[in-house]
C-alpha cells in the first residue's frame, strides 16, 4: 500500500488580502484591469468583470460572470470581502517531495480522513482588531478587538462585535455590551463539484467589512474643522471653519473617561505617529482629541 503523505504545514492563499468597507449588503463583484483595443478604445485602461463567487443559503458558491461591474447600490458602496482558500505544504516519502495543494475534499480522502468527520477536524480562528487610539495612548484598554472560533462545518455567518479588553481599575473604550461591529467571518461549505474552471470542493472562509461608521462618546456631538493645511494649525483662541457634525447620535457609545478623550499630540512624554495630527480634533483649538474611532481593521486568520 502507499504511504499517504505528511502534512508539514497549511496555510492560506491568498496570504494577504485587503477589504474595503462598504454599506451596501452585496459585496463587489470581481474584475481586472484591461486595455480597450477596439477603435474607439485608444488603448485606455478599462475594468472587465471576471468569474466571481456569490454565497447562497447553504453557505456554498455559485460562481457567475457578471454583466457589469456596479461600485453602489444607491450611495452606499459595496465592500470588497475577500476569499480565502485553505492550501497545505504536503510531503511524500516515497520520492522526499515537497508539493503545495489545495486542501479540498479529495485531499481529506487522500489522507484517510474519516468521512464522517472530515469538516470537523478543520477548526477556524479570526481575530481583527483597531489599535489605532491604542497607538497614540499606549493603552491597551483604547483598543477594540472581536475573535470568533469555527469548526470547518458551521457555515453561518457570525458577527465581529469588537469591545476593550482592560484590566481592574482601567477604563475600556468600547464597553462589551456596546460593541462595535468589525464585520462578518463564515466559513464556506465545499462541495464536491466544479463549474466555471473552479474547484468548489476546497476549503474557502471569507471576510466581509463593516460598513465605515464612526462612533465616539456622548461629546462628540459637532466640531469646527480646521481652515488650514496639514500641519499648521489655529490659535487655540480660534474657533476655526466650518461646523461638522461629528458622530451620529446612535454611535455615540464610547466611554469618554479614557486617554484617548484627553489626548493632545506633540507632548513631550509621548511618542507619536507620524503625521502626528492624523485624528479628529487636531489644529482645532488646543488640538485636544474628540475621542472619535472608526470600524476599520486588521485581522489574522488562524487554521487548525
Amino acid at each position: 500500500m502507499p504511504i499517504k503523505p505528511t502534512i508539514k504545514s497549511i496555510f492560506f492563499q491568498p496570504p494577504l488580502a485587503i477589504a474595503r468597507l462598504g454599506g451596501s449588503d452585496k459585496p463587489l463583484d470581481c474584475f481586472v484591469w484591461d486595455s480597450d483595443k477596439s477603435i474607439h478604445g485608444g488603448d485606455r485602461t478599462v475594468i472587465r468583470p471576471t468569474t466571481s463567487l456569490r454565497v447562497v443559503e447553504d453557505g456554498s458558491l455559485r460562481p457567475y460572470l457578471p454583466n457589469v461591474i456596479q461600485f453602489r447600490d444607491g450611495d452606499q458602496l459595496r465592500p470588497v470581502a475577500p476569499f480565502f482558500e485553505l492550501w497545505a505544504t504536503i510531503y511524500y516519502h516515497d520520492s522526499e517531495r515537497l508539493h503545495d495543494v489545495p486542501v479540498d475534499l479529495q485531499f481529506f480522502k487522500n489522507m484517510e480522513v474519516s468521512p464522517d468527520n472530515i469538516l470537523d477536524s478543520v477548526e477556524y480562528t479570526i481575530t481583527v482588531a483597531n489599535r489605532k487610539a491604542q497607538r497614540r495612548t499606549l493603552k491597551a484598554a483604547c483598543a477594540y478587538i472581536a475573535r470568533v472560533n469555527a469548526s470547518g462545518s458551521d457555515f453561518g455567518r457570525k458577527p465581529l462585535l469588537a469591545f476593550s479588553p482592560h484590566n481592574p481599575g482601567e477604563e475600556p473604550l468600547v464597553a462589551r455590551d456596546h460593541p462595535i461591529p468589525l464585520g462578518y467571518f463564515q466559513v464556506i461549505k465545499p462541495i464536491a463539484h466544479k463549474a466555471m474552471g473552479i474547484d468548489l470542493s476546497a476549503l474557502r472562509v471569507r471576510f466581509t467589512p463593516a460598513t465605515g461608521q464612526v462612533y465616539g462618546p456622548r461629546t462628540a456631538i459637532a466640531g469646527p474643522a480646521s481652515p488650514r493645511p496639514p500641519g499648521e494649525a489655529l490659535a487655540p483662541v480660534t474657533l476655526g471653519g466650518r461646523l461638522y457634525d461629528i458622530v451620529p447620535e446612535k454611535n455615540r457609545i464610547l466611554n469618554s473617561h479614557t486617554p484617548w478623550s484627553s489626548y493632545v499630540m506633540n507632548r513631550r512624554e509621548q511618542q507619536d505617529p507620524q503625521p502626528s495630527d492624523s485624528y479628529d480634533g487636531a489644529n482645532v483649538g488646543d488640538s485636544r482629541s474628540w475621542g472619535v474611532v472608526d470600524d476599520s481593521c486588521d485581522g489574522i486568520i488562524e487554521a487548525r
